[in-house]
Protein backbone atom coordinates (compact mmCIF):
# COMPACT_ATOMS: atom_id res chain seq x y z
CA UNK A 1 0.00 0.00 0.00
CA UNK A 2 1.28 3.45 -0.90
CA UNK A 3 1.44 5.75 2.14
CA UNK A 4 -1.00 8.70 2.13
CA UNK A 5 1.92 11.12 2.42
CA UNK A 6 3.40 9.84 -0.85
CA UNK A 7 0.04 9.83 -2.63
CA UNK A 8 -0.51 13.46 -1.58
CA UNK A 9 2.93 14.41 -2.91
CA UNK A 10 2.18 12.65 -6.21
CA UNK A 11 -1.10 14.56 -6.56
CA UNK A 12 0.64 17.84 -5.72
CA UNK A 13 3.32 17.13 -8.35
CA UNK A 14 0.60 16.43 -10.94
CA UNK A 15 -0.67 19.96 -10.50
CA UNK A 16 2.67 21.79 -10.33
CA UNK A 17 2.24 23.68 -13.61
CA UNK A 18 -1.50 23.38 -14.11
CA UNK A 19 -2.17 27.04 -13.33
CA UNK A 20 0.57 28.24 -15.67
CA UNK A 21 -0.61 25.87 -18.41
CA UNK A 22 -4.20 27.04 -18.03
CA UNK A 23 -3.17 30.70 -18.21
CA UNK A 24 -1.22 29.89 -21.39
CA UNK A 25 -4.33 28.30 -22.94
CA UNK A 26 -6.39 31.34 -21.95
CA UNK A 27 -3.79 33.58 -23.59
CA UNK A 28 -3.94 31.57 -26.82
CA UNK A 29 -7.73 31.64 -26.84
CA UNK A 30 -7.98 35.38 -26.22
CA UNK A 31 -5.28 36.09 -28.79
CA UNK A 32 -7.19 34.00 -31.34
CA UNK A 33 -10.50 35.70 -30.50
CA UNK A 34 -8.94 39.15 -30.73
CA UNK A 35 -7.43 38.53 -34.14
CA UNK A 36 -10.73 37.18 -35.49
CA UNK A 37 -12.94 39.91 -34.01
CA UNK A 38 -12.37 42.97 -36.11
CA UNK A 39 -8.64 43.27 -35.49
CA UNK A 40 -7.13 45.88 -37.80
CA UNK A 41 -3.56 44.82 -38.74
CA UNK A 42 -2.95 48.36 -40.01
CA UNK A 43 -4.20 49.98 -36.81
CA UNK A 44 -2.43 51.00 -33.63
CA UNK A 45 -1.17 47.46 -32.88
CA UNK A 46 0.31 44.83 -35.14
CA UNK A 47 0.00 41.12 -34.34
CA UNK A 48 3.30 41.10 -32.45
CA UNK A 49 2.29 44.09 -30.33
CA UNK A 50 -0.96 42.34 -29.52
CA UNK A 51 0.84 39.11 -28.55
CA UNK A 52 3.17 41.07 -26.26
CA UNK A 53 0.32 43.00 -24.64
CA UNK A 54 -1.85 39.94 -24.00
CA UNK A 55 0.99 37.66 -22.92
CA UNK A 56 2.21 40.20 -20.36
CA UNK A 57 -1.34 40.78 -19.15
CA UNK A 58 -2.48 37.13 -18.92
CA UNK A 59 0.49 34.86 -18.35
CA UNK A 60 3.28 34.95 -15.79
CA UNK A 61 5.88 34.66 -18.55
CA UNK A 62 6.95 38.06 -19.87
CA UNK A 63 7.01 38.47 -23.62
CA UNK A 64 10.50 37.99 -25.04
CA UNK A 65 11.39 40.76 -27.48
CA UNK A 66 12.26 39.59 -30.97
CA UNK A 67 9.96 36.58 -30.88
CA UNK A 68 6.90 36.22 -33.04
CA UNK A 69 4.83 33.42 -31.55
CA UNK A 70 1.97 34.06 -33.95
CA UNK A 71 4.18 32.88 -36.84
CA UNK A 72 4.20 29.35 -35.43
CA UNK A 73 0.70 29.34 -33.90
CA UNK A 74 -0.87 27.12 -36.56
CA UNK A 75 -4.30 27.21 -34.92
CA UNK A 76 -4.81 30.78 -36.10
CA UNK A 77 -5.64 29.52 -39.59
CA UNK A 78 -8.62 27.28 -40.21
CA UNK A 79 -10.06 27.41 -36.69
CA UNK A 80 -11.96 30.68 -37.11
CA UNK A 81 -11.56 31.83 -33.49
CA UNK A 82 -12.28 28.38 -32.08
CA UNK A 83 -9.03 27.72 -30.22
CA UNK A 84 -10.86 28.26 -26.92
CA UNK A 85 -12.62 24.94 -27.64
CA UNK A 86 -9.59 23.03 -26.37
CA UNK A 87 -9.99 24.41 -22.88
CA UNK A 88 -13.79 24.10 -22.92
CA UNK A 89 -13.52 20.47 -23.98
CA UNK A 90 -11.31 19.84 -20.95
CA UNK A 91 -13.88 21.51 -18.68
CA UNK A 92 -16.67 19.33 -20.09
CA UNK A 93 -14.55 16.16 -20.05
CA UNK A 94 -13.66 16.64 -16.39
CA UNK A 95 -17.32 17.32 -15.54
CA UNK A 96 -18.38 14.10 -17.27
CA UNK A 97 -15.57 12.11 -15.67
CA UNK A 98 -16.66 13.38 -12.25
CA UNK A 99 -19.87 11.35 -12.67
CA UNK A 100 -17.78 8.21 -13.08
CA UNK A 101 -15.57 9.19 -10.13
CA UNK A 102 -18.57 9.80 -7.88
CA UNK A 103 -20.55 6.73 -8.90
CA UNK A 104 -17.68 4.34 -9.62
CA UNK A 105 -15.28 4.21 -12.54
CA UNK A 106 -16.54 0.75 -13.52
CA UNK A 107 -20.18 1.40 -12.64
CA UNK A 108 -22.14 -0.27 -15.42
CA UNK A 109 -25.18 1.99 -14.93
CA UNK A 110 -23.06 5.09 -15.51
CA UNK A 111 -21.39 3.44 -18.50
CA UNK A 112 -24.79 2.56 -19.94
CA UNK A 113 -26.00 6.13 -19.37
CA UNK A 114 -22.92 7.48 -21.13
CA UNK A 115 -23.44 5.11 -24.05
CA UNK A 116 -27.18 5.86 -24.32
CA UNK A 117 -27.08 9.65 -23.83
CA UNK A 118 -23.79 10.49 -25.56
CA UNK A 119 -22.29 7.82 -27.79
CA UNK A 120 -25.49 6.51 -29.39
CA UNK A 121 -26.66 10.03 -30.27
CA UNK A 122 -23.37 11.04 -31.86
CA UNK A 123 -23.86 14.14 -33.97
CA UNK A 124 -27.63 13.68 -34.26
CA UNK A 125 -28.41 16.10 -31.41
CA UNK A 126 -26.98 19.28 -30.02
CA UNK A 127 -23.83 18.39 -28.04
CA UNK A 128 -24.87 20.57 -25.08
CA UNK A 129 -28.15 18.68 -24.86
CA UNK A 130 -26.24 15.38 -24.83
CA UNK A 131 -23.98 16.68 -22.09
CA UNK A 132 -26.87 17.90 -19.94
CA UNK A 133 -28.75 14.64 -20.41
CA UNK A 134 -25.74 12.61 -19.31
CA UNK A 135 -24.90 14.84 -16.36
CA UNK A 136 -28.53 15.21 -15.30
CA UNK A 137 -27.83 18.92 -14.77
CA UNK A 138 -26.24 21.96 -16.37
CA UNK A 139 -22.47 21.53 -16.76
CA UNK A 140 -20.11 23.43 -14.48
CA UNK A 141 -16.37 23.86 -14.08
CA UNK A 142 -16.02 22.48 -10.53
CA UNK A 143 -14.43 19.19 -11.62
CA UNK A 144 -12.05 21.03 -13.95
CA UNK A 145 -10.92 23.34 -11.15
CA UNK A 146 -10.41 20.32 -8.92
CA UNK A 147 -8.41 18.52 -11.64
CA UNK A 148 -5.92 21.40 -11.80
CA UNK A 149 -5.66 21.68 -8.03
CA UNK A 150 -8.08 24.55 -7.41
CA UNK A 151 -10.54 23.01 -5.02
Amino acid sequence: MIPDRLVNKMIAAKNVNSGLNTLQQIFYGIYDFTLHDGFDPFGEFNTTDLAELLQNEITLYPYLDGTHMQASFGHLVGYEAAYYGYLWSEVFAQDMFSIFENEGILNSDVGERYRRFVLEKGGAEDPMKLLINFLGREPNSDAFYSSIGLE
